[in-house]
């Protein structure tokens, strides 16, 4: 910079200097508080999961120990009979399921603000990571009576970080079990399936659908069913509804470079559509 000439021109100098720097000491104190942020709740999630991992091992303890707890019971005592006691330890699992979704959520979004200290993109195939979804997913998807579907186009291989699309397919498999009608025809079941669009452009991508035939959502709501804590009218009827997954899974495909968008028709469904850019240098500029 150019040497200022008479007192007006230093001070004014002087000034710049002096909000240049106020401003880069306040993004830094910006960065120490999220990385802050980050550490507490990572620090938080890995200390919550201890009593949940000791609490599902006493419920399982206690699931074996049903049948002999259900003679004592028929014995004439006030223990309740296996009939009875079975379905409420694993009423109990299925809370502690939900919880470990909530503190998933509070995991992903904590590291969100840093995704590119965690986003590792190599080759995938998408069978390969909606597989992990579902297993991961598979006690919920059981107990609403989801049956998943794979489609044939899931042998597309895409460019991705493992870790962060199973946790967004989690998150959509989620809503298909909150959302499931257990009317629907042919039962509740979530599709999923792939195909390639614009091959040889440079629009070139990978389309990851999933699709399901629970409640779905009226087309008045479609352009806010990714605002966060949207729930719906369909929400909320769910008392478990907290609007934030489809949210969670727009914020993180949006700082990963997805395309992400949505169809629904209420009554019928609700499909969300993910595009991978077949260019891998396209995630590593973003």
């Amino acid at each position: 910079m150019a040497e200022p000439h008479g007192a007006e021109a230093r001070a004014a100098s002087d000034a710049i200097v002096d909000l240049s720097k106020a401003a880069a000491d306040e993004v830094a104190e910006q960065r120490r508080a999220v990385e802050e942020y980050r550490a507490y709740v990572e620090t938080w999630v890995h200390e919550a999961k201890s009593p949940i991992t000791a609490a599902r091992l006493a419920l399982a303890n206690l699931e074996e120990e049903a049948p002999i707890l259900s003679s004592v019971g028929a014995a004439g005592s006030e223990a309740p009979g296996y009939d009875s006691l079975v379905p409420r330890l694993r009423a109990v699992g299925d809370e502690l399921t939900r919880v470990e979704g909530y503190i998933e959520q509070a995991l992903f979004y904590a590291r969100s603000e840093t995704l590119d200290r965690d986003f590792l993109v190599r080759k995938y195939e998408l069978r390969e990571i909606v597989s992990a979804a579902v297993r991961a997913n598979a006690s919920l998807l059981i107990g609403a009576k989801v049956t998943p579907r794979l489609g044939e186009g899931l042998s597309l291989p895409v460019f991705t970080d493992s870790k962060w699309l199973v946790f967004m397919l989690g998150q959509l498999l989620q809503n298909s079990a909150r959302y499931a009608r257990a009317d629907a025809e042919g039962g509740p079941q979530v599709w999923f399936d792939a195909r390639l669009v614009d091959e040889g452009l440079a629009s070139e991508r990978v389309e990851l659908a999933v699709r399901d035939n629970g409640c779905g959502v009226a087309e008045a709501d479609l352009l806010r069913v990714f605002d966060r804590g949207f729930t719906g009218d369909n929400g909320r009827s769910h008392k478990h509804s907290t609007g934030l997954g489809l949210w969670l899974v727009w914020r993180l495909a949006t700082k990963m470079g997805v395309e992400v968008s949505v169809d629904s028709a209420e009554g019928e469904g609700f499909a969300v559509t993910l595009g991978f850019p077949a260019n891998k240098m396209h995630y590593l500029e973003g």
